[in-house]
């Protein structure tokens, strides 16, 4: 008898952290991760590279970050929201991209990631 309780007690039904009553469309607890990367004309990575992001229709002040070495900016923001995304670094000019949506991530894919490649301030002609 002991054996049957034991086994009830260890099936995956038993030790599952599932639970039937709990509401499924709940939000998830942390704000999903938005990674952007900055990367030059030959698409090589830019280390610290200053990027600024900003939602359109709040009246906030932008997060402001650097990349890293990998050029990349990690970004902790709100759901379903649009922002503008601004790349810079000296020698180079500003990207910016209007109207980025930033949606509800689901687990398997909690981060969204884009990528901005940034263009030479000056032409430079080579003879």
């Amino acid at each position: 008898m002991w054996l049957i309780a034991l086994l009830l007690f260890l099936s995956p039904q038993g030790v599952s952290d599932s639970n039937p009553c709990r509401d499924s469309s709940t939000p998830p607890t942390e704000p999903p991760f938005l990674v952007v990367k900055v990367v030059d004309p030959t698409w090589l990575p830019v280390p610290n590279a200053e990027v600024r992001i900003k939602p359109i229709n709040e009246k906030r002040e932008p997060k402001v970050t650097h990349t890293e070495e990998n050029g990349d900016a990690e970004f902790r923001m709100q759901d379903d929201v649009d922002y503008t995304i601004e790349a810079k670094f000296p020698g180079f000019k500003t990207k910016q991209l209007k109207n980025v949506f930033v949606g509800n991530h689901a687990a398997p894919f909690p981060t969204s990631y884009i990528e901005i490649q940034l263009q030479p301030a000056h032409a430079t002609t080579v003879y």
